[in-house]
């Protein structure tokens, strides 16, 4: 779902600045910004500018909110506003209004979907992780 949104807040974004673009009248070339740590994937940011400069200027922003949503939708490290401080504390009014947006889509995609997508499913994939992180390896004269 961390991705969903990612892709969703980026295309959003492209789709903006792409849109503010369009009659600019000048000749627009093709440039693109891979972004290596953030989400744990690589990110690819493609835009049409007219220059260097502009480019630099459009990509520092994206890769701007990308580094914000990166770090408040982070369950192991994010700050507070985060979807951890929310986890590990349980208040909504401490919670960024982006994360209520996203359980407000999930509430709304949960229902359109009769059931089959359930955002809530984080707390499985933490249990598989703590188990993962935790299990006991066998000594090597085990093996």
């Amino acid at each position: 779902m961390k991705r969903f949104l990612a892709a969703l807040s980026a295309c959003t974004l492209v789709c903006l600045l792409l849109l503010s673009l369009c009659g600019c009248g000048s000749s627009l070339s093709r440039y693109e910004a891979v972004y290596t740590d953030l989400f744990d994937t690589d990110c690819t940011f493609t835009a049409y500018c007219s220059s260097d400069e502009e480019f630099k200027e459009v990509s520092e922003a994206v890769y701007s909110e990308l580094s914000r949503l990166d770090a408040l939708f982070d369950i192991y490290d994010g700050g507070e506003g985060s979807l951890k401080d929310l986890n590990d504390n349980k208040i909504l009014e401490n919670a960024d209004h982006d994360i209520l947006e996203l359980l407000d889509i999930g509430v709304l995609f949960y229902d359109l979907s009769g059931g089959k997508l359930n955002i809530a499913m984080g707390s499985v994939l933490t249990l598989w992780h703590e188990a993962r992180e935790t299990r006991i390896l066998p000594d090597d004269n085990e093996l």
